[in-house]
């Protein structure tokens, strides 16, 4: 029995600390609770009175820039969003020429970001062509060779054969440039030599053979 009265008379003043304490601060008032004083602790707005924009961060025409407002009834901080700019063409820059080979290429950037905005081919150069280059000459003994190229890239563009070029024959009858002699008929004789000697002869024409020798 005086166990359980000292266990209620502990209870008693439990309860009278509590209902003592003041509500403000960390305690917290079970008798004194003020549902008024607490709304006004805990301001809210209907519409939020908002202060100067400060920019956090500019926008560019790569990124989104930010900023802020604050509200000076109730201190809530407001952020936006700040939409990218827009990107400013530049006029046709070559960043590759063409050649008698290959194609070019052209762009359009931001002058602000040097993003690529625009970019078209350059078509490819015509060939412009040489005078005719030897390429090794003619002889009286063998052909020779030359040819067209174009000046920038050197790529040939035609070639052509060079006729070979007469004997030079000395007064011994052989050539001067590779020592051959004349094989002209008139050096061979024979049946139609004479037949055809005759009719030079009638006709007074060729009385010299190339190599210098009298036909008649």
């Amino acid at each position: 029995m005086k166990a359980l009265t000292k266990a209620l008379a502990a209870f008693l003043v439990v309860i009278m600390l509590l209902t003592s304490l003041p509500f403000s601060g960390n305690y917290i008032s079970l008798t004194g609770f003020n549902a008024a004083a607490a709304s006004e602790e805990s301001i809210s707005c209907e519409r939020h009175q908002l202060g100067d924009w400060t920019v956090t961060k500019e926008p560019s025409c790569s990124e989104e820039g930010s900023r802020y407002a604050i509200c000076s009834t109730c201190n809530t901080t407001f952020t936006e969003i700040l939409d990218k700019l827009p990107h400013k063409e530049s006029e046709w820059i070559v960043a590759e020429d063409s050649t008698c080979l290959k194609k070019g290429l052209m762009q359009k950037v931001c002058t602000l970001c040097g993003e690529v905005l625009r970019a078209e081919i350059i078509p490819e150069k015509d060939h412009v062509k040489s005078e005719w280059v030897t390429d090794f000459g003619a002889t009286c003994t063998k052909s020779g060779a030359r040819h067209i190229e174009c000046k920038n890239c050197e790529e040939i563009l035609e070639r052509e054969i060079i006729k070979m070029v007469p004997h030079i024959y000395g007064e011994d009858g052989t050539c001067i440039n590779c020592g051959a002699g004349c094989d002209h008929m008139c050096h061979k004789g024979g049946l139609l030599w004479i037949i055809v000697q005759f009719f030079l002869k009638l006709l007074k024409i060729n009385p010299v053979c190339v190599c210098g020798a009298a036909h008649y």
